[in-house]
Protein backbone atom coordinates (compact mmCIF):
# COMPACT_ATOMS: atom_id res chain seq x y z
CA UNK A 1 0.00 0.00 0.00
CA UNK A 2 1.55 3.21 -1.05
CA UNK A 3 1.55 6.20 1.51
CA UNK A 4 -0.74 8.14 -1.26
CA UNK A 5 -3.53 5.74 -0.91
CA UNK A 6 -2.85 5.80 2.98
CA UNK A 7 -2.46 9.96 3.04
CA UNK A 8 -6.45 9.56 0.93
CA UNK A 9 -7.66 7.37 3.64
CA UNK A 10 -6.89 9.92 6.34
CA UNK A 11 -8.95 12.33 4.94
CA UNK A 12 -11.92 10.81 3.44
CA UNK A 13 -14.69 9.24 5.33
CA UNK A 14 -16.49 6.35 3.67
CA UNK A 15 -20.18 6.29 3.49
CA UNK A 16 -21.41 3.08 5.14
CA UNK A 17 -24.47 1.58 4.56
CA UNK A 18 -26.52 1.52 7.63
CA UNK A 19 -27.29 -2.19 9.20
CA UNK A 20 -28.45 -3.38 12.77
CA UNK A 21 -25.69 -3.78 15.09
CA UNK A 22 -24.38 -7.59 15.40
CA UNK A 23 -26.31 -8.97 18.26
CA UNK A 24 -22.81 -9.73 20.20
CA UNK A 25 -22.16 -5.86 20.04
CA UNK A 26 -23.11 -3.49 22.65
CA UNK A 27 -27.06 -2.73 21.67
CA UNK A 28 -26.57 0.75 21.49
CA UNK A 29 -23.13 0.37 19.28
CA UNK A 30 -22.78 3.43 16.90
CA UNK A 31 -21.63 2.09 13.30
CA UNK A 32 -18.31 3.81 12.34
CA UNK A 33 -16.64 4.08 8.76
CA UNK A 34 -13.07 2.24 9.50
CA UNK A 35 -11.24 5.07 7.88
CA UNK A 36 -11.99 6.99 10.72
CA UNK A 37 -9.78 5.43 13.10
CA UNK A 38 -6.61 6.63 10.62
CA UNK A 39 -7.68 10.10 11.86
CA UNK A 40 -8.47 11.39 15.69
CA UNK A 41 -10.04 9.24 18.08
CA UNK A 42 -12.37 10.93 20.02
CA UNK A 43 -12.32 11.07 23.81
CA UNK A 44 -15.93 8.89 23.88
CA UNK A 45 -14.52 6.18 21.58
CA UNK A 46 -11.83 5.90 23.92
CA UNK A 47 -13.19 6.01 27.20
CA UNK A 48 -16.99 3.85 25.74
CA UNK A 49 -14.94 1.10 22.93
CA UNK A 50 -18.24 -1.19 23.64
CA UNK A 51 -20.41 1.34 21.94
CA UNK A 52 -18.53 1.36 18.40
CA UNK A 53 -19.02 -0.79 15.77
CA UNK A 54 -16.20 -0.70 13.30
CA UNK A 55 -16.88 -1.34 9.80
CA UNK A 56 -14.54 -2.48 7.18
CA UNK A 57 -15.92 -3.04 3.38
CA UNK A 58 -12.21 -2.77 2.07
CA UNK A 59 -9.41 -5.52 2.79
CA UNK A 60 -6.81 -2.89 2.23
CA UNK A 61 -8.52 -0.31 4.63
CA UNK A 62 -8.55 -2.87 7.19
CA UNK A 63 -4.77 -3.92 6.88
CA UNK A 64 -3.88 0.02 7.22
CA UNK A 65 -6.50 0.16 10.23
CA UNK A 66 -4.18 -3.14 11.76
CA UNK A 67 -0.92 -1.53 10.96
CA UNK A 68 -2.44 1.66 12.85
CA UNK A 69 -2.86 -0.59 15.37
CA UNK A 70 0.29 -1.75 16.33
CA UNK A 71 1.63 1.48 16.85
CA UNK A 72 -0.80 3.46 18.48
CA UNK A 73 -2.26 3.20 22.29
CA UNK A 74 -5.62 4.93 21.07
CA UNK A 75 -6.42 2.77 18.40
CA UNK A 76 -5.75 -0.45 20.23
CA UNK A 77 -8.13 1.16 23.42
CA UNK A 78 -11.06 2.22 20.87
CA UNK A 79 -11.30 -0.61 18.64
CA UNK A 80 -13.34 -3.62 20.18
CA UNK A 81 -16.06 -4.71 17.42
CA UNK A 82 -15.86 -4.68 13.75
CA UNK A 83 -17.90 -5.96 11.01
CA UNK A 84 -16.40 -7.16 7.84
CA UNK A 85 -18.59 -6.26 4.35
CA UNK A 86 -16.65 -9.56 2.99
CA UNK A 87 -18.85 -9.65 -0.19
CA UNK A 88 -20.39 -6.05 -0.75
CA UNK A 89 -17.89 -5.12 -3.31
CA UNK A 90 -18.88 -8.13 -5.33
CA UNK A 91 -22.65 -6.36 -5.89
CA UNK A 92 -21.05 -4.68 -8.53
CA UNK A 93 -18.85 -6.84 -10.29
CA UNK A 94 -18.73 -8.73 -13.58
CA UNK A 95 -18.88 -12.83 -12.06
CA UNK A 96 -17.50 -15.94 -13.44
CA UNK A 97 -19.45 -18.70 -13.35
CA UNK A 98 -17.10 -20.09 -10.85
CA UNK A 99 -17.49 -17.37 -8.82
CA UNK A 100 -21.60 -17.08 -8.76
CA UNK A 101 -21.77 -20.98 -8.22
CA UNK A 102 -19.47 -19.86 -4.88
CA UNK A 103 -15.97 -21.20 -6.19
CA UNK A 104 -13.07 -19.33 -4.42
CA UNK A 105 -11.10 -19.91 -7.59
CA UNK A 106 -13.31 -17.84 -9.79
CA UNK A 107 -11.20 -14.82 -11.64
CA UNK A 108 -12.86 -11.87 -9.56
CA UNK A 109 -13.41 -14.09 -5.77
CA UNK A 110 -9.77 -15.64 -5.82
CA UNK A 111 -7.94 -11.99 -5.58
CA UNK A 112 -10.82 -11.12 -3.46
CA UNK A 113 -10.22 -13.93 -1.13
CA UNK A 114 -6.58 -13.58 -1.27
CA UNK A 115 -6.79 -9.67 0.03
CA UNK A 116 -8.68 -10.47 3.20
CA UNK A 117 -6.49 -13.12 3.88
CA UNK A 118 -3.68 -10.97 3.53
CA UNK A 119 -5.22 -8.07 5.81
CA UNK A 120 -5.60 -10.66 8.79
CA UNK A 121 -2.37 -11.77 8.28
CA UNK A 122 -1.31 -8.01 9.44
CA UNK A 123 -3.23 -8.38 12.66
CA UNK A 124 -1.14 -7.87 15.11
CA UNK A 125 -0.28 -10.85 18.23
CA UNK A 126 -2.17 -9.92 21.44
CA UNK A 127 -5.33 -7.58 20.32
CA UNK A 128 -8.39 -6.51 22.31
CA UNK A 129 -11.05 -7.26 19.36
CA UNK A 130 -14.12 -8.72 21.30
CA UNK A 131 -15.92 -9.35 18.08
CA UNK A 132 -16.47 -9.74 14.15
CA UNK A 133 -19.72 -9.60 12.62
CA UNK A 134 -19.54 -11.02 9.09
CA UNK A 135 -21.81 -8.95 7.16
CA UNK A 136 -23.05 -11.47 3.97
CA UNK A 137 -25.16 -8.86 2.54
CA UNK A 138 -24.53 -8.50 -1.46
CA UNK A 139 -27.20 -6.29 -2.94
CA UNK A 140 -28.36 -7.22 -6.25
CA UNK A 141 -26.69 -10.46 -6.61
CA UNK A 142 -27.67 -14.40 -5.82
CA UNK A 143 -24.49 -15.67 -4.89
CA UNK A 144 -24.00 -19.04 -4.11
CA UNK A 145 -21.32 -18.69 -0.80
CA UNK A 146 -20.71 -22.50 0.26
CA UNK A 147 -16.67 -21.70 -0.35
CA UNK A 148 -16.82 -18.65 1.50
CA UNK A 149 -17.13 -20.42 5.01
CA UNK A 150 -13.74 -21.48 4.36
CA UNK A 151 -12.35 -18.11 4.56
CA UNK A 152 -14.44 -16.97 7.72
CA UNK A 153 -13.36 -20.45 9.42
CA UNK A 154 -9.81 -18.91 8.52
CA UNK A 155 -10.54 -15.75 9.83
CA UNK A 156 -11.97 -16.43 13.13
CA UNK A 157 -9.34 -18.78 13.62
CA UNK A 158 -6.37 -16.42 12.88
CA UNK A 159 -8.51 -13.66 15.60
CA UNK A 160 -8.90 -16.29 18.20
CA UNK A 161 -5.34 -17.49 18.37
CA UNK A 162 -3.85 -14.17 18.13
CA UNK A 163 -6.23 -12.62 20.78
CA UNK A 164 -4.84 -11.47 23.92
CA UNK A 165 -7.70 -13.26 25.69
CA UNK A 166 -8.03 -16.26 23.28
CA UNK A 167 -11.26 -15.69 22.83
CA UNK A 168 -13.00 -13.21 19.74
CA UNK A 169 -16.96 -13.97 19.37
CA UNK A 170 -17.83 -14.70 16.24
CA UNK A 171 -21.47 -14.04 13.81
CA UNK A 172 -22.90 -13.41 10.29
CA UNK A 173 -25.03 -11.17 9.49
CA UNK A 174 -26.94 -10.15 5.89
CA UNK A 175 -28.43 -13.76 4.88
CA UNK A 176 -30.45 -16.30 6.56
CA UNK A 177 -31.73 -19.58 6.79
CA UNK A 178 -29.45 -22.43 5.02
CA UNK A 179 -26.71 -20.46 4.17
CA UNK A 180 -25.85 -18.49 8.10
CA UNK A 181 -26.37 -21.95 9.43
CA UNK A 182 -23.92 -22.76 7.10
CA UNK A 183 -21.42 -20.31 7.66
CA UNK A 184 -21.98 -19.73 11.47
CA UNK A 185 -21.30 -23.50 12.24
CA UNK A 186 -17.71 -22.85 10.73
CA UNK A 187 -16.38 -19.98 12.71
CA UNK A 188 -14.33 -20.08 15.57
CA UNK A 189 -15.83 -18.24 18.48
CA UNK A 190 -19.63 -18.69 16.95
CA UNK A 191 -22.51 -19.09 19.01
CA UNK A 192 -22.56 -22.85 17.24
CA UNK A 193 -18.74 -23.48 17.11
CA UNK A 194 -17.57 -26.67 18.47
Amino acid sequence: MDSKRASDLNSTVVQVPQVPAPSNAAPSASQVSATALLGTISDDQLQQPDKYLYTFAAPDDLFLVFDKYKTSPDVRAAVRHIQLWIIQSLSSARLSLTDLNGGVDGSYLKPHVEAWRHAFRNLPTGHDIKSIDFCMSCPGKALEVRHIGKLLQLISTVANLKSSEKKVRCSVSGCEGEARRKMEVVLVGGANSH
